[in-house]
């Protein structure tokens, strides 16, 4: 299978401030949702692995979701995706007493502040909760809009 997205690890680097100095990259906590909208947009794939001023990651439950996936085919693209564009943080585990699927959306959140991450989601709810507990978080179009297709590539 041809990777379209390039070789992993360039978007982990932050761009040089102009003086010589390195300026941290802007990092991005993608859950399984956002991988899944990037899996089937190979432009905004593509243009993410060029990108040298982001920093994109994942929370170790983002990798048990993907890993879940029941299409066989679809399983293999988003681990390789994962694999290749994203660099894993560590998350607190899940509460005891919710829903797995509360207890997901919370180690995701607290995954992305702790990273001190923007969460990129399509999950409605996940961004209800993380505008309600003041959360930095964006929704999969608007991530593609203000930083895919509005980076330095696209400007120049």
């Amino acid at each position: 299978m041809t990777k379209p997205w390039g070789k992993g690890g360039g978007a982990a680097r932050g761009k040089d401030d102009g003086r010589g100095r390195k300026r941290p990259a802007t990092r991005f906590l993608f859950d399984a949702c956002a991988l899944d909208r990037l899996l089937d947009d190979g432009e905004a794939a593509g243009e993410l692995a060029g990108r040298r001023d982001l920093r994109l990651l994942v929370a170790p439950v983002v990798d048990a979701q993907l890993a879940a996936t029941p299409d066989e085919a679809r399983r293999a693209g988003l681990l390789a995706l994962a694999g290749e564009l994203f660099s894993r943080v560590a998350a607190p585990e899940p509460e005891p007493g919710r829903s797995a699927g509360d207890a997901a959306d919370r180690a995701i959140l607290e995954a992305a502040r702790a990273a001190k991450a923007v969460l990129v989601t399509d999950d409605r709810k996940l961004l209800e909760i993380a505008a309600r507990e003041g959360a930095d978080a964006l929704a999969w179009r608007d991530f593609r809009r203000r930083v895919v297709l509005a980076g330095p590539k696209r400007a120049k």
